[in-house]
């Protein structure tokens, strides 16, 4: 017992560091699988990250293509905008000068029926079928 130290003897000792030694093998091995299983993760990882830049990239390219004709919508309906208040000023100048015109017709014509019921020309009964005929007629217009 020359070789023993607080009760502990060289071989057991020795055996201790042997039966370490192999468990640190045998972590070894298992840190190896699981390094190998690990660089199958990161090749499936990597894998995934470029589908993902790829559906990215992809999506991105609709969109900005879907931004080219947003913006050649916008431009259209603002040019439909103009034209559609182009129309409508035209039309009110339209009717306005039609509305001129219809009051020039009535003007004339109760002038001139109201000139011949003051020259003797119509009776009042006359006058007033006339100016109402008149009136129809441009109502009609």
């Amino acid at each position: 017992m020359a070789n023993s130290i607080s009760g502990i003897s060289l071989e057991s000792a020795l055996g201790d560091k042997i039966r370490q030694s192999g468990s640190t093998t045998s972590t070894t091995s298992t840190t190896s699988t699981t390094s190998t299983s690990s660089g199958s993760t990161i090749s499936e990882l990597e894998n995934q990250i470029a589908q993902s830049q790829q559906t990215i990239d992809d999506a991105s390219a609709v969109q900005q293509s879907n931004n080219a004709t947003i913006e050649e919508l916008e431009k259209e309906v603002e040019e439909l905008k103009k034209q559609i208040v182009e129309e409508m000023q035209n039309a009110v100048n339209e009717g306005q000068a039609f509305t001129e015109e219809q009051e020039g017709h009535i003007n004339d014509a109760v002038t001139a029926t109201v000139a011949k019921y003051l020259n003797g020309e119509i009776t009042k009964d006359e006058l007033m079928s006339t100016l109402s005929a008149n009136l129809a007629t441009t109502e009609s217009d």
